[in-house]
């Protein structure tokens, strides 16, 4: 079974560091995130339109996934605008 709970200390970490030309696993495993439950955060992104089909960033990736300082506001609005759209 795959574990969802570094979710958020991924996203948080997204805060500080540059983005990727491609969100590949290999950035994944040099910030730190070698487990092979970590790897699920790459087709959710994906699915949930942060990153393209080839893993390459969106304008949602920054907008949305890596705001620097979210709020609640800023979640209700990925939330509400973007989820939706990939879980019809």
């Amino acid at each position: 079974m795959t574990s969802n709970n570094k979710i958020s200390m991924i996203i948080e970490s997204l805060q500080s560091a540059a983005k990727p030309a491609k969100f590949t696993l290999d950035f994944l495993r040099n910030m730190g995130y070698t487990s092979t439950n970590d790897r699920g955060i790459v087709p959710l992104f994906k699915k949930l339109g942060f990153l393209t089909d080839d893993s390459v960033p969106t304008v949602y990736y920054m907008t949305s996934c890596v705001i620097k300082q979210p709020t609640r506001r800023s979640s209700l609005h990925v939330f509400v605008n973007y989820i939706p759209n990939y879980l019809l």
